[in-house]
C-alpha cells in the first residue's frame, strides 16, 4: 500500500492588525474625521470581538483584527452614522435668526 500523498492540514496563522492600522486605512480612504473613538464605537457596536464572530483574537493584552474585520467594509458603510454630521455654518447661524 502506498503512503497517502496528501499533505497533512496545517493551520495557516492569519494576517492581524492593531486597532491604529485599522483606522490608518480609513483615513486613506477619505474618511478624514474616522479615528480610534469611532473604530471603538463601530466594535462595540458590532459586539466584534465576541470570539465566536471571528473578526479578531487577543494576544497577550492587544487585540489584533484579521482581514476579515476590515473585508466586511462595516467602517466605510457606518461612517456616515457614527461621525457626526456637521451643517454648514450659514444654515446654523440662519436657524438661530428665525
Amino acid at each position: 500500500m502506498l503512503p497517502s500523498l496528501a499533505k497533512p492540514n496545517r493551520e495557516v496563522e492569519r494576517p492581524k492588525y492593531l486597532p491604529s492600522h485599522i483606522v490608518d486605512l480609513m483615513l486613506e480612504e477619505g474618511h478624514s474625521g474616522f479615528s480610534m473613538h469611532y473604530h471603538t464605537r463601530l466594535w462595540q457596536h458590532f459586539n466584534a470581538k465576541n470570539p465566536g464572530k471571528g473578526y479578531g483574537v487577543q494576544v497577550a493584552n492587544a487585540w489584533y483584527w484579521y482581514e476579515r474585520w476590515i473585508g466586511l467594509d462595516l467602517q466605510s458603510r457606518l461612517v456616515n452614522l457614527l461621525l457626526p454630521v456637521h451643517e454648514p455654518i450659514g444654515a446654523l447661524i440662519s436657524a438661530q435668526r428665525t
